[in-house]
């Protein structure tokens, strides 16, 4: 969908203002939401993810839910990396 291509754009205020407006869209949340995070992190993203979790909107809460849990796995990821990078390091003869 066009929304998750949004994601790809350089990152400006106003591409995460209308991002996050779009994730409170009931046609487009996980799309948005995906963007969202591909365009500022998943550090940054999940407390706006996060917030989306008491919309009124069914819809948007279910892809925050979802979108949560992918934001969280690739925080894991990414911590499994770098603890993998500096034992490699501490290891690694200089």
């Amino acid at each position: 969908m066009i929304v998750m291509r949004l994601g790809r754009f350089r990152r400006s205020d106003r591409m995460v203002e209308l991002l996050a407006e779009l994730a409170r869209d009931d046609d487009v949340p996980l799309h948005a939401m995906s963007a969202l995070q591909r365009m500022v992190g998943a550090d940054e993203g999940e407390p706006l993810i996060a917030s989306l979790l008491n919309d009124q909107s069914p819809a948007v809460v279910q892809a925050a839910k979802i979108q949560i849990r992918k934001v969280r796995v690739a925080q894991k990821r990414r911590r499994a990396r770098q603890e993998q990078a500096l034992s490699k390091s501490m290891h690694d003869p200089v």
